[in-house]
């Protein structure tokens, strides 16, 4: 209970623009791995359900919002510092995450035009060209992954290594 509330004055946080926010998001979402289904408890990955409400909140910024409807360059700027720190310090350096980040987007957007959300409450959030908008943006900051890069042998390219199925 404690940690759900903690998660979401996090997300408020990240919402609101706040980089040392976003930091503290990334290390709590780095030592809160999920186990994987079928598999002992040695095999941890990333939290999704905390990926996706990440993804969420940055999207959904208030700072975005601001920056495209009429507020200065700076809201903006202050936002697009937000998707440059967290693909620079959590996605970049863990292929696992950049998958995980890759299937929230995929949610995010289903859910957005999949008629889930109502007309009013797409513009109440700050309209939906601007989280596609957004989504877009993030998608733009992952790089592909070549089948033959070498740092996925060894494992050292992921915030959780991925289970050792050979035994």
């Amino acid at each position: 209970a404690q940690h759900g509330k903690f998660v979401g004055h996090l997300s408020d946080g990240v919402a609101g623009g706040r980089t040392a926010v976003l930091r503290t998001y990334c290390g709590v979402l780095a030592s809160t791995p999920e186990p994987v289904a079928g598999l002992d408890a040695k095999a941890p990955r990333v939290s999704e359900r905390l990926l996706n409400r990440l993804l969420e909140s940055l999207v959904k910024s208030r700072e975005c919002s601001a920056g495209r409807s009429g507020g200065d360059a700076d809201e903006l700027a202050a936002d697009e510092a937000m998707l440059t720190l967290f693909e620079s310090e959590f996605v970049r350096p863990h292929r696992d995450v950049q998958y995980f980040v890759l299937r929230g987007i995929v949610s995010i957007a289903s859910g957005m035009w999949d008629g889930a959300e109502s007309e009013e409450k797409a513009d109440a959030d700050g309209g939906r060209g601007i989280v596609a908008e957004n989504l877009a943006r993030l998608l733009m900051k992952i790089d592909y992954v070549a089948r033959a890069e070498g740092d996925l042998d060894d494992g050292s390219a992921f915030l959780f290594a991925p289970p050792d199925l050979s035994g």
